[in-house]
């Protein structure tokens, strides 16, 4: 994140996100053609629905880093920070509600310990 938050303020956001995201898809390109097999890569690719999705979540993930980024530079990172840190309570809301997993005492605990540390911060 301080690379981001770096990037934010001192460098084109854009060039900075088709950087890091083009490093990214390098590493898992090879990572991906050397674990895989023939069968598994012909099995992974059937169909436009796969490269809608793909560039669906892509197009939605470029433009959320553009937020975090715009994020970084207005505000200070000890704020911001665990504000996106909350963004893990999305899949834990989900995965309760779709998948019916427990909510136990540790994921509670630390739902809270999270709400608490940005007030804490926040108030400081």
């Amino acid at each position: 994140m301080t690379a981001g938050k770096l990037a934010s303020t001192r460098v084109d956001r854009t060039s900075y996100i088709l950087l890091s995201y083009g490093i990214v898809a390098i590493v898992s390109s090879i990572t991906y053609l050397r674990r895989t097999t023939e069968d598994e890569k012909k099995a992974a690719f059937r169909g436009a629905g796969v490269f809608l999705t793909g560039g669906t979540i892509g197009l939605l993930n470029y433009f959320g880093y553009r937020l975090v980024l715009s994020s970084f530079a207005a505000g200070n990172m000890s704020l911001v920070q665990p504000v996106l840190a909350l963004s893990i309570l999305i899949p834990i809301t989900l995965s309760a509600i779709i998948y019916r997993e427990k909510l136990t005492f540790i994921r509670i605990v630390s739902i809270a310990l999270t709400l608490a540390s940005i007030l804490l911060i926040k108030s400081s």
